[in-house]
């Protein structure tokens, strides 16, 4: 069995899935298995796939039909067969050192997740902006304050960071979530783990697109991120009281920044009224739950009233 398992999912990236796969390849921990899932890819990407699985035997490409990223990425979990698994979109790409810095922390930590910062780059690959993380140990309940964190101090990807096969056992993406689905798969990881590493390396490349799916904005993408995230503060309810009191504030900053960028949108009138709604509504629930101060939860009220 292979020490590592990589899962990429891929779909109508031929441009950019081979600078992908040459730094998987060129990773100096040598012992993986990088299992590729073409989710019905419309341009060359399934040939990219079989050509790099004839040259190299630590390629797996499985083929199916689109069904979505988290379709493909549960394809991939079900085929890893690794100690270790990591996740790599397919327009990014990843320093040589990552995984084998990642798996060395986790075990001299006896960790069960490592994690690492990201570099965010332009579309033609040059890098813009740094985002470490907060380097050190995480026990389970600083890693779910973390995921309430505002900002997430070790974001709520699942692609800056390495886990122990055991964490993921019988876990799968939501399939029906359209955005946010890494968050609610990192919550169940985080409830598992009774420690986690973090390095402020910043090993892991984002490419920023401009028409990806993650960037592309609507007002109806808004409204499906923001119950996505509310979904995951309602979590929270049977955690400490530090965590809930985290979440419950959280949910009100996710409605208001929602709410803002929904103001920019040409159209916005019926999910501006939603998330009013539903700002209202958490203020109220957070305050009459002792989550939320008088003042917090008043102020929020009154922002859910107005337009």
């Amino acid at each position: 069995m292979p020490r590592l398992s990589v899962i990429v999912p891929v779909y109508n990236v031929e441009a950019y899935l081979p600078e992908c796969i040459d730094s998987i390849l060129a990773q100096t921990l040598r012992d993986l298995e990088l299992i590729l899932i073409d989710d019905g890819s419309p341009d060359g990407c399934g040939r990219i796939c079989d050509a790099r699985a004839a040259e190299d035997s630590r390629v797996r490409v499985i083929h199916q039909a689109n069904r979505g990223v988290s379709a493909a990425r549960n394809a991939g979990l079900a085929a890893a067969q690794g100690d270790y698994i990591g996740f790599v979109d397919p327009d990014d790409w990843i320093a040589p050192e990552c995984f084998e810095a990642l798996a060395e922390a986790a075990e001299a930590q006896q960790a069960q997740i490592a994690v690492c910062g990201f570099t965010f780059c332009d579309e033609a690959g040059k890098a813009q902006y740094d985002q470490a993380v907060p380097e050190g140990r995480y026990d389970r309940e600083s890693l779910l304050l973390s995921i309430y964190g505002m900002p997430n101090r070790l974001h709520g990807s699942m692609c800056n960071k390495l886990f122990a096969r055991s964490v993921l056992d019988g876990l799968r993406f939501d399939e029906s979530v359209a955005i946010g689905e890494d968050w609610l798969l990192l919550y169940e990881c985080y409830c598992r783990t009774n420690k986690a590493v973090a390095l402020a390396d910043c090993f892991y490349r984002v490419r920023m697109r401009e028409h990806s799916a993650t960037r592309s904005a609507s007002a109806r993408l808004y409204l499906r991120k923001l119950e996505t995230y509310l979904r995951l503060c309602d979590y929270a309810a049977d955690h400490p009281r530090s965590v809930r009191r985290q979440a419950a504030a959280k949910a009100l900053d996710a409605c208001m920044t929602n709410k803002s960028e929904l103001r920019k949108q040409a159209e916005h009138g019926d999910a501006l009224k939603r998330v009013n709604k539903l700002m209202r509504q958490r203020a109220l629930r957070g305050l009459l739950r002792g989550e939320l101060p008088v003042k917090t939860a008043v102020y929020y009220y009154k922002e859910g009233l107005r337009g």
